[in-house]
């Protein structure tokens, strides 16, 4: 996946960890985002996505579960490196564009597990 057609809207800082991590579900909440990066973005985050380098030729598997202030959101991003001060960059501004499909590399799938159902307690619910 590319991020040809989209804008590098600025960039978030990675969540503080004691030495590193690799492969981390990171939450990204709506307060996180600068106005300016809000204001580029499609309504409910269709066109949002992260990269781990400026250039975007790192595209981040994301999960956007919901992106609306009032609704409480719940966006997380895998990142494949952290070291506490590394930035996430954050895209946008791709008009009409829809989150990757649940299986695709960087869909919500590529976030936690390669299926969409985990079995806890004999309940079914989203991984």
């Amino acid at each position: 996946m590319s991020l040809v057609g989209f804008t590098r809207l600025g960039s978030l800082t990675a969540p503080s960890v004691t030495g590193s991590a690799s492969d981390l579900p990171t939450l990204v909440k709506y307060e996180d985002f600068t106005a300016t990066m809000l204001a580029s973005l499609d309504s409910g985050g269709g066109d949002l996505r992260f990269s781990s380098d400026e250039a975007g030729a790192i595209p981040l598997a994301c999960e956007v579960v919901t992106f609306t202030k009032a609704t409480g959101d719940v966006v997380w991003v895998k990142v494949p490196s952290v070291a506490t001060g590394a930035s996430i960059y954050v895209w946008g501004d791709n008009t009409g564009a829809a989150q990757p499909a649940v299986g695709d590399a960087f869909g919500r799938n590529a976030v936690w597990v390669d299926y969409g159902m985990v079995n806890h307690t004999r309940n079914y619910i989203d991984s």
